[in-house]
């Protein structure tokens, strides 16, 4: 399983634009780093993935701001 997970993050590696890679389970441990990430991340990492993932969608976000531009507009 360590092979594969090190093929995966040297094939995210070779990906372009890509400078880091960060692989940590759901408590924030860290199970691989490679580039300009950093084993020290991984728990506040997974903490802004979980907060992020509870927030509201990117799609009612721009539905909501586009609402309220419509709203001002119509004044």
């Amino acid at each position: 399983m360590e092979k594969e997970l090190d093929r995966v993050v040297e094939e995210i590696m070779s990906t372009p634009n890509v400078s880091g890679c960060l692989v940590a389970d759901h408590q924030g441990l860290c199970l691989a780093a490679k580039g300009t990430a950093h084993v020290d991340s991984a728990g506040i990492v997974v903490a802004i993935s979980e907060q992020a993932d509870t927030g509201p969608s990117l799609e009612r976000l721009l539905n909501r701001s586009h609402k309220s531009k419509q709203k001002v507009r119509n004044i």
